[in-house]
């Protein structure tokens, strides 16, 4: 059986079995009430994971002080996919670089480079200590 998730008010019905598959489409009305500033800008909570695409923005909860960045991917063939982090002062300026190959700088480390996707869950994984990063 599947239900119909929909933003009734804003008369734009949406498909789906849950909530998640209708989640991009009620997003889209919504947005068009908010805003500028605050279109891309979820807030991420502890008992949640947050999807992110490009230009996204999000908050961390109150108290927040580390996150893991998980990258995911699963394609046919052989695709490789790198997740790295860089460091910027309040300049704009550079001055930190993790990656595949510069696995780790302060309160940053990344747990290795996957060139497959194979498996489940994230491929890769960069954790941050916001305490240990000056």
């Amino acid at each position: 059986m599947q239900s119909n998730w929909g933003c009734v008010h804003l008369g734009v019905p949406t498909n789906g079995r849950h909530f998640e598959d209708c989640k991009d489409a009620l997003r889209q009305q919504v947005d068009k009430f908010l805003d500028q500033g605050l279109i891309c800008e979820r807030v991420l909570s502890y008992e949640t994971t947050f999807t992110m695409k490009k230009d996204d923005v999000a908050q961390l909860p109150p108290g927040a002080n580390g996150m893991i960045i998980g990258l995911g991917w699963t394609c046919s063939g052989d695709i490789d996919f790198d997740a790295s982090i860089v460091g910027l002062d309040i300049n704009k300026q550079k001055t930190q670089l993790v990656n595949f190959s510069q696995k780790e700088s302060m309160g940053i480390l990344h747990r290795g480079d996957n060139t497959t996707g194979a498996g489940s869950g994230d491929d890769e994984r960069i954790r941050i200590d916001f305490g240990n990063i000056p």
